[in-house]
């Protein structure tokens, strides 16, 4: 089904394609505007997934930035201004989630990195993979790639440190297999 001025506009359905495109619902002003080969893929809303031109499986509720990759597969993608790679989640405003296997909940966060969590407001998780932010306000900006973070609490920015709960600060370190814990 598709509704909406420049929905699905670009969708090739010659004979060729009417295989590769199928199961659509393109609901709303340029909604899958420039998809060329979608499958199984929901877009409801101004612009929502104007940009993706290859890609299956992908819910979009909401108006769009339209920052996403050109392929975009098994997103979910509810509220407005999120932009999600695949196999994620982003549920809020203004989020961007630029990873794979990400899970994103709330307002004006920034995730780079794979399979994280972040839920809250206004965090940042800069080269991250696997860690998990709960919280407003928190800040992990890394020019390198670090894993198995977990940051709880508020206003917390970048730490060396592996666990770190409003105030409490744990870390652990295996100098020469003594297997100390900070606390």
């Amino acid at each position: 089904m598709i509704i909406g001025e420049s929905a699905g506009e670009n969708l090739n359905l010659t004979t060729d394609y009417l295989f590769t495109n199928y199961f659509n619902t393109f609901i709303g002003f340029k909604a899958g505007q420039y998809s060329l080969s979608v499958a199984n893929s929901i877009f409801i809303g101004n612009e929502s997934g104007a940009n993706i031109r290859y890609g299956s499986n992908n819910i979009i509720l909401g108006n769009d930035v339209g920052i996403v990759p050109l392929n975009a597969n098994d997103i979910i993608s509810i509220g407005n201004a999120n932009a999600t790679y695949d196999n994620s989640i982003t549920l809020g405003i203004s989020n961007y989630n630029f990873g794979y296997n990400n899970l994103v909940l709330g307002k004006r966060n920034n995730v780079i990195g794979d399979y994280n969590i972040n839920i809250g407001n206004d965090n940042i998780m800069s080269n991250l993979n696997k860690s998990i932010f709960i919280g407003n306000c928190l800040n992990y900006n890394a020019s390198n790639i670090h894993s198995n973070l977990i940051m709880i609490g508020n206003d917390i920015n970048t730490c060396n440190y592996i666990i770190n709960i409003g105030d409490t600060i744990l870390k652990y370190d295996d100098y020469n297999k003594t297997q100390i814990l900070f606390l």
